[in-house]
């Protein structure tokens, strides 16, 4: 009986590496998925990273809608002691550095930002202030959405919104 195998044997291991195959396929199959979750917190940190520094940072000058050149970017009114308080100089300033935000906000993703006035007198309607809008990122593409709110010309409200 010496070398020669079994029909019992040859089952057993048919059913043993169909076991380990069937695991290691269900493994590699989760895998993808994971890896997109970590992709898309990634970016919901980025996209929260950059409303709060709009919201909470003035700048670098402090008054950089006037006097260039410009290290750092912010809409936070650097006078008032106030948080979530920007100023309408700074939204209208906005647009004319979206092609140096990325570089300013040392962000790689492309984003988009947006910022609207709301006004609760007429149902929480909005209107458009400001915008920097990709040019290379496409709406599908769009994985993280943040909304903050603050306050500008003195009691008025804006929502800023970044999309990553």
């Amino acid at each position: 009986m010496k070398g020669q195998i079994s029909i019992e044997y040859l089952i057993a291991l048919s059913i043993f590496i169909g076991l380990i195959s069937y695991i290691y396929l269900k493994y590699v199959g989760n895998i993808s998925p994971f890896i997109e979750d970590v992709i898309k917190e990634e970016k919901r940190a980025e996209a929260f990273q950059i409303a709060n520094i709009l919201v909470n940072d003035p700048g670098e000058p402090v008054n950089w809608n006037a006097n260039p050149p410009i290290q750092r970017i912010g809409l936070a009114n650097e006078s008032t002691n106030m948080t979530n308080c920007i100023t309408r100089a700074k939204i209208n300033a906005l647009p004319s550095v979206c092609q140096n935000l990325n570089n300013l906000l040392s962000i790689e993703r492309p984003f988009n930002v947006l910022i609207f006035d709301v006004d609760l007198s007429n149902n929480g309607r909005r209107t458009l202030l400001a915008s920097c809008m990709s040019p290379v990122l496409r709406i599908d593409q769009i994985n993280a959405t943040v909304r903050r709110y603050a306050v500008y010309d003195g009691g008025r409200i804006a929502e800023i919104i970044v999309q990553v």
